[in-house]
């Protein structure tokens, strides 16, 4: 309760004065996708489905807001709790349990409908599960630990898409950093494999999730042909032919922005219908090659650009939301405290600015923290186990920047959620007696 309690009680405010929750153009896609009972796979099938079943209970995007509030309080009570088994300090334990309640991220980001925060949540409680599997000598205490964490890994694997390359790195290496026997990292990561695939080759057929336009899977190709075209080196007249079909070449140039692929792909999918779009992949793959090799520092500087939320302390990068958008299903804002709605936007305004924003906001400081932390555990020596816990946000990171499609803060929310518990993680430690404890 110490450590839930705080963070619930103040997050509920947040919901109180964004009532019903904050839902941007994704979230009322996905709202769509549950209340017509028409899933599409672009979004989380699974999240869209666990959005039914509370709905069911009470139509509102408040329940979904409220179930995220308590997820993931749960989750942070469990890392907290790890910790105050691994005698980390009182006082920094308070101390975390403060920031972590009272940073405008958590609050914004847990009264959003955005797939970002359950994929957080089950990583926080991922960690939370390793650092007890440290303690515990690489043993688990009961078949139900491992069946909890088989679980937290196939939700962040189905969470999003990003998800999948970032459990199965953690899964290789909670393998290899396990003590002998290995039996129970082997088993947990077989029953998540299996669960993973159960959900894709099982469930989602059988929920009748429909295939998206295959320009979405594209999005990273997309943004890339895009940035070599607006100098206009890199393709041949085949190429220029074949980019001419997807969508007029002069919306290739007008619509890039290095920042984002939205625009970019808002275009393809309304020059190119499916099957005409599946035809010409080939032709666009091709043209793609030759950006990558015929335009490499064209390549580096559009990278640069989209990645640098991620390294970049100075790059511009989407924050937030604070309202419902405009939409079909008669949502809209409504705060039930109207003037914390006022303060809370203030808030964010003031810490937007230059002066606070790399260090209240700023994912590229978030990340800093806890490679510093990850080297110093290293350095110590401290057990590999719990560096690992720690390092769950870098494998994310990692993956994010070969796959990321736009410069958006909810991207590296696990990141920013990581980075206040990474003092916590890298202050506790075991004591003999608990080394290997049944």
């Amino acid at each position: 309760m110490r450590y839930g309690f705080p963070c619930a009680a103040v997050w509920t405010i947040y919901l109180l004065a964004f009532w019903p929750g904050i839902l941007t153009e994704d979230s009322i896609e996905q709202w769509t996708d549950l209340t017509s009972g028409v899933i599409r796979g672009y979004h989380s099938p699974l999240q869209t489905s666990i959005h039914g079943l509370l709905t069911r209970v009470w139509n509102s995007p408040a329940i979904v807001v409220l179930a995220q509030i308590l997820a993931l309080s749960a989750a942070y009570t469990a890392v907290a709790t790890e910790c105050a088994a691994r005698m980390a300090p009182r006082w920094l334990l308070a101390t975390t349990t403060v920031l972590v309640s009272t940073i405008p991220a958590n609050g914004f980001l847990v009264v959003t409908l955005w797939k970002d925060v359950p994929y957080a949540v089950a990583l926080l409680w991922i960690a939370a599960l390793t650092l007890r599997l440290a303690r515990l000598g690489g043993r688990m205490a009961s078949r139900w630990q491992g069946t909890q964490m088989a679980a937290a890994l196939t939700a962040a694997a189905t969470f999003r898409h990003n998800g999948l390359p970032t459990v199965l790195l953690f899964v290789v290496l909670l393998v290899w950093v396990t003590r002998a026997p290995r039996r129970p990292a082997w088993r947990v990561s077989a029953t998540a494999l299996v669960a993973i695939l159960g959900i894709y080759l099982g469930l989602l057929p059988l929920l009748g999730v429909r295939p998206y336009h295959p320009a979405f899977r594209d999005q990273v190709m997309l943004h890339q042909v895009a940035a070599a075209m607006r100098p206009g080196t890199a393709y041949d007249q085949q190429d220029f032919a074949a980019l001419g079909q997807v969508m007029p070449l002069a919306n290739w140039v007008h619509d890039y922005r290095c920042e984002s692929v939205v625009p970019t792909l808002a275009g393809v999918l309304a020059h190119s219908p499916e099957a005409q779009y599946d035809a010409l992949r080939p032709s666009l793959r091709v043209a793609w090659y030759h950006a990558v090799t015929r335009s490499p520092r064209v390549m580096l500087a559009h990278l640069a650009c989209v990645t640098g939320v991620i390294w970049n302390p100075s790059a511009s990068f989407y924050l937030v939301a604070t309202d419902i958008v405009p939409n079909g299903h008669g949502l809209k804002t409504a705060p039930l405290l109207p003037s914390v709605n006022r303060a809370l936007i203030s808030l964010l305004q003031t810490t937007s600015d230059r002066a606070w924003r790399a260090v209240v906001w700023g994912p590229a400081t978030h990340l800093l923290v806890i490679v510093c932390g990850v080297l110093w555990m290293v350095h110590r020596r401290i057990d590999s186990l719990a560096a690992l816990a720690l390092a769950l946000p870098l494998l994310h990171s990692a993956v994010l920047l070969a796959v990321i499609p736009s410069a958006e803060y909810r991207l590296q929310y696990p990141v920013v959620l990581f980075a206040l518990v990474a003092p916590l993680i890298v202050a506790s430690r075991p004591t003999a007696s608990q080394k290997g404890q049944p």
